[in-house]
This record gives C-alpha cells, structure tokens and sequence, in this order.
C-alpha cells in the first residue's frame, strides 16, 4: 500500500472497543464459519474505525485546501 502512496490508518488499540470486539489494531475482522450476525462489538468496533478514518480524511482535506489557497 505505502507503494502507492496510501495513507494506513488502523485503529491500534485507540478505544477499549477493539479490544471487546477481538482485540485486533490492523483493523476490524470477524469471522464465523456458519455465516451468522456479526456481534455488536464487532459492529461498533468497525464503525469506530470508520469515524477514525474520516477524522484522518477532514484533516488532510483541510490542510490540502489550506495549501493550495482554498
């Protein structure tokens, strides 16, 4: 990824979310070999890697406007 230029924001161990939903700072998984509902601490744990992201998004969108006189 860091060959393309990608920017990886993984949750780390940032909330105690993680840790109830796996445990797992490379980003949220979850498997279940019968195909079943994912838990909600998985689902809260995703969605609390996503609002991570974007937080990392609006700042580099802010300071990419900031740069170019935006």
């Amino acid at each position: 990824m860091y060959h393309w230029g990608a920017i990886i924001v993984p949750p780390s161990y940032t909330d105690k979310i993680i840790g109830k939903a796996g445990g797992n700072p490379y980003g949220t998984s979850y498997t279940d070999p019968r195909g079943g509902e994912l838990p909600e601490d998985v689902i809260a744990a995703a969605k609390y890697q996503g609002v991570r992201l974007a937080r990392y998004a609006a700042v580099l969108a802010a300071n990419k406007a900031a740069l170019n006189g935006s």
